[in-house]
């Protein structure tokens, strides 16, 4: 079944994300299978991600790293015992459907734009949507807003909180987290960040920078970067379970690729957050 939409009305990331999860499955190398993403990638779209490969191949190999990071650490926590988890700035996230596992409930959290789509594509393949909160999470309590959507404050959750912060001002990064802090007893939240001197265009890395500019032209700049991690931990209650570069996720996953991202070393990152 075909649903159409117009990508300004969504916005291009979700999509460009969903089209790298969908060609992991097409590489000879592939790093994880996602059968679900493909639903989600017009052809406008592969363009504009071949465009991305060809400024910087080291930078599209970094977001597979992030892909990957996420992917891993959901499987991981629900063998943990994780009982929840929750998508924020959801995009079009398959992995409540790859991850599927009784007593495990899936929340997405995004723009209604963007929930209505992403329903319409899962029930038009015979995918039955998981629960979702459809509207800015920067604008409402989200905690108040989960529990009306079935989330339980007091089962171990999971937050993921990937690709938003580098479009964020710090200190909507910030109310958030302390936010959560304040609504709900426990939590783990993981989320990806990019370095200042990506924001800054002084990494020295041309391909880089020339990313940077590519996503100002196409798309929604990054405009906060960090350099320290423990600046959430000063800046919030919450303390730091991990945190690495991104690049790191290759050197035990894929140590192929170890060499070939070492120039990027530190200029994109991971953090998991505990309370």
């Amino acid at each position: 079944m075909t649903t159409t939409m117009d990508i300004n009305d969504v916005g291009m990331t979700a999509f460009f994300i969903a089209h790298f999860r969908d060609a992991e499955r097409d590489r000879a190398d592939g790093l994880f299978d996602d059968p679900y993403s493909r639903w989600f990638v017009p052809d406008e779209v592969r363009t504009y991600a071949e465009k991305f490969a060809e400024l910087c191949p080291e930078f599209e190999t970094l977001i597979r790293c992030r892909l990957l990071f996420f992917r891993e650490l959901v499987r991981e926590q629900i063998e943990y015992g994780v009982r929840q988890v929750v998508s924020v700035g959801a995009g079009f996230d398959t992995r409540p459907a790859i991850f599927r596992t009784e007593g495990v409930t899936f929340f997405d959290v995004d723009q209604p734009a963007v929930v209505q789509y992403k329903r319409d594509v899962l029930e038009g393949h015979g995918l039955e949507p998981w629960p979702a909160v459809a509207g800015n999470y920067l604008d409402v309590n989200l905690p108040r807003r989960l529990q009306e959507a079935g989330f339980d404050p007091d089962l171990p959750s999971l937050f993921i909180w990937e690709g938003n912060t580098m479009y964020l001002p710090r200190n909507l990064i910030f109310g958030f987290l302390n936010q959560l802090d304040a609504e709900l007893p426990a939590f783990t939240i993981a989320f990806d960040y990019m370095s200042t001197r990506v924001v800054n265009c002084s990494t020295g890395v041309d391909s880089v920078n020339a990313v940077f500019d590519y996503f100002y032209e196409q798309f929604t700049p990054f405009i906060t970067g960090f350099d320290d991690p423990g600046v959430f931990e000063r800046a919030t209650p919450l303390k730091i379970a991990a945190s690495g570069g991104m690049e790191e996720v290759f050197h035990s996953r894929a140590p192929q690729y170890a060499g070939a991202l070492a120039p990027l070393a530190g200029l994109y990152s991971y953090c998991i957050l505990v309370k």
